[in-house]
Parts: structure tokens; C-alpha cells; sequence
């Protein structure tokens, strides 16, 4: 069936749903069940109001301490739980906003050039993926609560952790990898959208090329981590079951949450 459109936030980027994926054994993900997101620190009354109408009640925060203060607290519905599960940024190394922000090109290439910037996204998607097991396999043992309620979940962009939370949540769910990686790379058009309306800083051509590889995501960031992941536990079911904790039981139950016939 034709899924009902989302609402348009007016202080939130990248809002969208994880519904209507295909599972590999015939079901499908949830319709308006579990959303994900930038993040809430300057939302508007019509964002939370949109939020509280789609009748979310769990509220899953990736930020950091540091993305808290410069970002904000989230605005939320009354009564709307949070879990913070703080997780620094990939794409936000020490100066990286000082060094773009400089609009210097010579400076930006010396950081960022000759592939600099895509190496540093793969690695950082593949320590997200083996390092960080604790912050996931959390985000996951939530959704797999029994009877959990409609889930939000976000980082600051809504395309790193968030982007490697989605695709946890679809591989544990059974969504085929192929449809995990496009499903993640459609955060790109909120790049595309920003570039089209100015709403990034104005800086010169040859820097915006520089760093593109960290105000976007790839495919092979995503397939990084999927990657480093089968290579530290030798399969994906062992990552969710050794790595995150996930135990069988709470699989299936992360399935019957989130999961529905086709």
C-alpha cells in the first residue's frame, strides 16, 4: 500500500522513515513506526507537534556532550522518553569546522586532499561498527523491548551514527544489504538540498569538492562498516549476537515490534 506522506519539519533535517523495507523472509518494516533524523536541539513548536502526531514515544540521541551544548537539548512531545547514547561524530575531527570554515584552499587540501577525506570516513564508519558495539547493541536491546512504542532516532546531520544505527536496526530486522545501502545513501539529498538552497557556508568551489566525502555519505562507507564488522566476528549474525548482545530471543522480538506482512 501507498505510504502517507511525512510531514515537512521546518527546523529538522533529514526526517524520514525506515518503513515498507523488504525483508528476505517476506515481511516488510513497519509503516510510520520508527523514524530517524538530525537532530531536535532547535526544533519548532510545528516540529513537535508533528512528532507528537505520528505518536512517537521513544527518542533515541546519538549526539555527543560537545554536540549537546553547541547544538541544544532536544525539543520533544511531553512525556516522550529519551535515551541518550552519546557517540562522538565521524565526520568532526578536532578543527575540521575551523580548518573548512577558513575557506583556504591550500590548508584544506593539505587535511583533506588526495583521499584523505574518504579514508578518514571509512575508517571512522569502521570504528563506529567494532568500537562503539556498547552504544548500539543498546539502541537495539531498546527496540527490542516488548511492546515498544513508535521510536525516533537521531545523530546531529541524521547521516553517520545515525546512518549506521539504521542500518543495524534493517540487517538485524532481515532487510537485504543491498537495500540497507541505498536506504542509507538517501541522506545525500539533504546534502543536495542544502547546496541547492545556500544553506551551507559560501566557500569556494575547490573546497566544497575537498570536503564533500564528509558532508555526504557513500556506499563505501556503509559497506566499510558491514565490512569491518563480518571481519571482527565472522559473520553479521555473530556481530548482533557477540558484539552488540542482541540475543536470539530479543531478535525475534525486534522483529515482531518492527516487522509486519507484506
Amino acid at each position: 500500500f501507498a505510504a502517507a506522506p511525512l510531514p515537512a519539519l521546518e527546523r529538522v533535517a533529514n526526517f524520514r522513515e525506515l518503513g515498507g523495507l523488504a525483508t528476505r523472509d517476506g515481511r516488510r518494516v513497519r509503516r510510520a513506526r520508527v523514524f530517524r533524523s538530525g537532530h531536535w536541539g532547535r526544533a519548532s513548536a510545528a516540529d513537535v507537534a508533528a512528532l507528537d502526531a505520528l505518536g512517537v514515544a521513544v527518542v533515541v540521541d546519538f549526539r555527543s556532550e560537545k554536540d549537546v551544548a553547541h547544538e541544544g537539548a532536544d525539543r520533544l512531545p511531553d512525556g516522550c522518553a529519551h535515551l541518550h547514547l552519546p557517540t562522538a561524530d565521524p565526520a568532526a575531527h578536532l578543527d575540521t569546522r575551523d580548518i573548512i570554515l577558513s575557506g583556504d584552499a591550500a590548508l584544506v587540501r593539505a587535511h583533506f586532499g588526495d583521499g584523505r577525506a574518504e579514508r578518514s570516513m571509512r575508517a571512522s564508519a569502521e570504528k563506529l561498527a567494532v568500537e562503539r558495539t556498547d552504544v548500539f547493541g543498546a539502541f537495539l536491546a531498546k527496540l527490542a523491548e516488548p511492546g515498544c512504542p513508535p521510536a525516533l532516532f537521531h545523530c546531529s546531520a541524521g547521516k553517520d551514527r545515525a546512518g549506521w544505527a539504521a542500518s543495524c536496526l534493517l540487517l538485524a530486522l532481515g532487510v537485504g544489504e543491498d537495500d540497507v545501502v541505498e536506504h542509507y545513501l538517501v541522506s545525500n539529498r539533504t546534502y543536495d538540498a542544502a547546496m541547492q538552497h545556500g544553506a551551507l557556508p559560501a566557500l569556494p568551489d575547490e573546497v566544497l569538492a575537498l570536503v564533500r566525502p564528509l558532508l555526504q555519505v557513500r556506499a563505501e562507507y556503509a559497506h566499510a562498516a558491514i565490512g569491518a564488522a563480518r571481519a571482527r566476528f565472522g559473520t553479521l549474525d555473530a556481530y548482533f549476537r557477540e558484539g552488540l548482545g542482541l540475543a536470539d530471543e530479543q531478535r525475534e522480538q525486534l522483529r515482531a515490534n518492527w516487522l509486519e506482512p507484506a
